[in-house]
This record gives C-alpha cells, structure tokens and sequence, in this order.
C-alpha cells in the first residue's frame, strides 16, 4: 500500500465520519528513505490550508528543535496521528486508536524509519501503548524506548512534549523544550543507539 492509497483509504474510513466535511491532511518530508519519523496529535487549521503537517507556527518551532538536536529536516517524514483537523480541536480515544492502524501502514509506506518521535500524548500512546497517562510523557519526554516490532524490524520510539510550548508557555517549559531536543543525541547514545 503506497501513502495514496493509505490516505484514500482513511478518507473512506467511517470511523471518522465526525471529522468530516474536512479534507485529509498528508504527511510531507522525506518519503523515499527518511530516518525519522515524527507524528504531532493531529492538523491545525494552517495545516489543513496548506495541505501538509506541521506548516504551522507549532512545525516552525519543531523545526527549529529538530535542527537543534543535529537532525537535517532532508531526514524527516512529518506527519499526524488523526489526519483531519477535528471540531474543537478534540478527538476520541476511538479516534486516536483506528487512526494508529493507518500510522503503522503510513510508517510502513516511507520505509519503517528506525527513529519514531512522537510529539504529544496521543501521539505516544498511538506508537507505544505501554505508557498510561499524560504524567508519564513528562516524565518520560526525551527518553528513547527501544522496541522490537512483530515482524522483527527494530525502532526507537521517543516521546516530546510539544512545540506549543515554545510559543505558548513559560520561559522555563521553552528552556525544558529546547533541552530535550540538545540532549536527545546523547540520551539516543546512552541507550545503545546513534541519531543519524
């Protein structure tokens, strides 16, 4: 199944009939042979005009923090958990686990990168459904966890905590921010691992 096909697919999907009139937001980056794979929670309405994600002021601040980390963007597939902008900004559970179905598959479609960072919650339950709660990614946001798939293909999964918070919290959540992302190639080696 290419990325057309998978986004067609979840666009015909009537588990996400509430989110519709809206159109299917795709990934965008490096599709061929990207080694990272980053997933946000789901579009915004700049996302949505643009046709992309992370286009919006959140992506711009991501960006930032992936070059922060030493990370070239060249190597990054961009995309979301829940690919249309829901109403209020909210999505179900329900939601959030039948668009992971269709995240593996997208995962799959852009060659299974090794590093899988997942920005947010729900974006970290949908890759590593080990975690419990929302306490957990701040404990946990910067720290890779090492899994060994079904099918034997190995990955790091690591969850952050979001990008608004560069625009929208306090000094000190923008200086916890900007640690994670220049700690990260430290912590991926202090586990057994090495960004590429």
């Amino acid at each position: 199944m290419d990325l057309a096909d998978i986004y067609d697919a979840y666009a015909e999907d009537e588990r996400f009939s509430r989110l519709r009139p809206g159109k299917v937001v795709p990934g965008n980056g490096n599709a061929e042979n990207p080694h990272y794979f980053i997933v946000g929670p789901h579009p915004t309405a700049v996302d949505t005009n643009h046709g992309g994600a992370f286009l919006d002021a959140a992506g711009d601040v991501l960006r930032q923090l992936v070059q922060l980390a030493g990370i070239d963007e060249s190597a990054c597939w961009f995309t979301h958990l829940v690919k249309y902008r829901p109403p209020e900004t909210r999505t179900s559970l329900g939601e959030q686990l039948a668009s992971a179905e269709y995240l593996r598959k997208e995962w799959r479609a852009v060659g299974g990168p090794t590093f899988l960072i997942a920005i947010g919650a729900a974006a970290w339950y949908a890759l590593d459904p080990s975690f419990s709660t929302v306490f957990d990614l701040e404990h946990r946001a910067g720290l890779p966890n090492f899994k060994q798939l079904p099918d034997g293909k190995e990955c790091w999964i690591i969850p952050m905590l979001h990008p608004w918070l560069g625009l929208r919290g306090s000094d000190k959540d923008k200086e916890r921010l900007e640690r994670q992302w220049e700690q990260l190639p430290a912590v991926v080696r202090e586990h057994g691992g090495y960004l590429l």
